[in-house]
């Protein structure tokens, strides 16, 4: 019973992380196409610099977001590797208990790097996102001044 509670509240946190990642990769996605959008008419001046480091930054948010669910992928694996390896069941491992401890040892090692890579991955796509909202901001204050000024200087 206690088992089967511990693995619902497993498969509850796994979908809510999951869930999160692709939320984050979603809004990266509408607000590139976003941007694209509202310069298809516009051309190349000084003022779209921070515009441009924000496209970069929400690609570099996109980019940590696919990478942490190939970890995340990797560790699932390396989990019904270790499933298998500790009922003797693994079939390069089979029964013996070096080998079984061997590579026990092994994935344990390879899932913790993983773990934290994945984590630090995770960090990162929120940050790049938010960096990129910031600039995307920055953005549009600048072009605001810039029209200000415009039109304070029409007669």
């Amino acid at each position: 019973m206690a088992d089967e509670r511990l693995l619902e509240l497993y498969r509850q946190r796994r979908t809510g992380q999951d869930k999160y990642t692709y939320f984050l990769l979603a809004i990266v996605a509408a607000a590139v196409a976003y941007t694209m959008k509202i310069t298809e008419a516009s051309g190349l001046s000084l003022s779209m610099i921070p515009l441009g480091i924000a496209v970069i930054l929400w690609g570099m948010s996109f980019f940590c977001g696919c990478y942490r669910i190939l970890y995340v992928l990797s560790i699932l694996g390396a989990d019904i590797d270790l499933h298998l390896i500790n009922k003797g069941d693994h079939p390069d491992v089979g029964s013996k208990p070096s080998l079984i401890a061997a590579a026990r040892d092994g994935i344990e090692k390879a899932t913790e790097i993983n773990q934290n890579r994945c984590a630090r991955y995770a960090k990162y796509q929120f940050y790049f996102l938010i960096a990129g909202a910031l600039f995307f901001i920055g953005w549009h204050l600048l072009e605001m001044i810039i029209r200000t000024v415009r039109s304070m200087s029409q007669p």
